[in-house]
């Protein structure tokens, strides 16, 4: 077997946190209509360092309109969510890409989820991302370091500080865990775990 699909198979079976990032490509619309609203399903988000400021990282693909719009704008949002068939399914459509325009209903409405400003999260200038209307909140508005950035095969590896975290998180018990992957599917419950 070659080492590729080894290294896939292994991976298959490690836990990968899921998160929806947004940003708007300031290039197609200067003002941040929902036109130019892009967003990406990750597998890749993590933490780098909390100190001196929190720093995150994400890998994306080079040829990605999210990423487009992330170096257009400057910013992003990650949005993670409960293991829950909400999430799983905001997280679904943002996975196809935004060929499929995940933003929009059919009809070419703005779906649902979608928006410009929450009372939580409000835009604060005209290339904010859009946010994932969603509860419980987890979002972390970040500033993207372009000088940080890190180019691996067809993938880029993207770093950001974060600006600012808008969460909502009553009704949230200890055990609940936010929206993972693994062994090619959606998380269907909470991980295991053992208590010291």
């Amino acid at each position: 077997m070659p080492l590729r699909e080894r290294v896939k198979g292994l991976m298959r079976h490690v836990p990968h946190p899921v998160a929806v990032i947004t940003s708007t490509d300031t290039s197609v619309n200067a003002n941040g209509d929902p036109s130019a609203w892009r967003g990406a399903t990750v597998s890749s988000f993590n933490t780098v360092t909390l100190d001196p400021t929190p720093i995150v990282s994400f890998n994306i693909k080079q040829l990605s309109s999210t990423y487009e719009a992330i170096r257009a704008s400057g910013l992003f949002n990650v949005h993670l969510f409960l293991c829950d068939h909400m999430g799983q399914k905001i997280a679904e459509k943002f996975a196809r890409g935004n060929a499929f325009s995940p933003f929009h209903r059919k009809d070419g409405s703005l779906a649902s989820f979608a928006r410009w400003r929450s009372d939580a999260a409000p835009a604060l200038r005209p290339n904010s991302p859009p946010i994932i209307q969603y509860f419980p909140k987890f979002q972390i508005r970040c500033r993207h370091l372009p000088d940080k950035a890190v180019e691996i095969g067809d993938h880029m590896v993207l770093f950001g500080e974060v600006e600012h975290v808008y969460d909502r998180l009553e009704g949230v018990g200890d055990s609940d865990v936010c929206l993972y992957y693994v062994n090619g599917r959606y998380a269907q419950g909470p991980l295991g775990f053992t208590h010291r």
